[in-house]
């Protein structure tokens, strides 16, 4: 390896440290494997309705909407994904549920636990819908996943800070599992991230409102 690799190399794995203090990715904890579960490609001119119906069919029997907790830092654009849902699911759609995590009041590392906690205490009777960005082995950039389980915050990037969260989920794939896996964050486009949210805000609401 040249000296300007090596350089280059110490930099990434620096870069990916310090993201790594801020931005959680999570992982599913849930019975089926992951790479097996149903996903809907933002790519695709369904993918509104096919969120929309697989979430329709998850909540069904629910009497109450669930409590929705959006994860994620507005510093790391591939992190942004969870308050930009919050953030649309408030302004633009006005949903008639509790949103914790906004890019005006983001839920990140810093407090998270805390947050989750206090919507416990606070929503004794409600379930939970967390919405995260995740990485993933085996999916493509651009997936959504949602479904009945919890996550674990920041255990794709091997943290094991954060207890399993939520009853329900709603996943992006933002970028795939790799040692530098914080620096793709960082170059992930926000294009992408923006697509996403848009996609699952509008799924989210119209599964709750309709």
């Amino acid at each position: 390896m040249s000296l300007n690799a090596k350089t280059q190399e110490s930099k990434q794995i620096r870069v990916a440290q310090n993201y790594t203090k801020t931005t959680k990715l999570s992982e599913l904890n849930i019975e089926a494997p992951f790479k097996v579960l149903p996903t809907t490609s933002i790519y695709s001119d369904l993918a509104k309705y096919d969120l929309s119906s697989r979430l329709k069919q998850e909540l069904m029997g629910s009497l109450l909407p669930p409590i929705i907790l959006c994860i994620g830092s507005d510093r790391v654009i591939g992190d942004a994904l969870g308050p930009i849902v919050g953030h649309l699911l408030v302004k633009k759609y006005n949903i008639n549920t509790y949103v914790y995590g906004t890019l005006e009041s983001p839920v990140n590392a810093l407090n998270v636990l805390e947050t989750y906690e206090h919507i416990v205490a606070t929503h004794t009777t409600r379930d939970i819908l967390v919405v995260d960005a995740a990485q993933s082995l085996h999916g493509t950039l651009g997936d959504i996943r949602a479904g009945r389980g919890s996550i674990q915050p920041a255990s794709a990037l091997r943290k094991n800070a954060f207890p399993q969260m939520g009853d329900y989920y709603c996943l992006g794939i933002v970028a795939e599992t790799s040692f530098f896996s914080a620096t793709l964050l960082a170059s992930t486009r926000l294009g992408i991230i923006y697509r996403m949210a848009e996609i699952i805000a509008a799924g989210i609401a119209d599964a709750l409102c309709n």
